[in-house]
């Protein structure tokens, strides 16, 4: 979700951040305008999200309110 390619290059050579990184070069397409967040329906940070037992994404936006009514669900079927 970074929006300066320089911040973020800096923030993945610091911490040694494991695995491979995107950043788009086109500026349109950072931070919430990213289209993997589209793809995944992430719409805030942080995001807490929940998978099935089928590897299947239930959902990437559970808040406080709705966390323990959502595993409830996945863990009965």
């Amino acid at each position: 979700l970074d929006e300066e390619e320089v911040e973020f290059d800096a923030f993945i050579d610091a911490h040694a951040v494991p695995g491979q990184q995107i950043f788009f070069p086109d500026a349109s397409q950072r931070s919430f305008e990213s289209p993997l967040l589209r793809y995944w329906g992430v719409s805030r940070i942080p995001s807490v999200w929940i998978v099935d037992q089928n590897r299947t994404v239930v959902t990437t936006d559970a808040t406080t309110r709705t966390l323990v009514d959502t595993l409830k669900t996945v863990f009965r079927n």
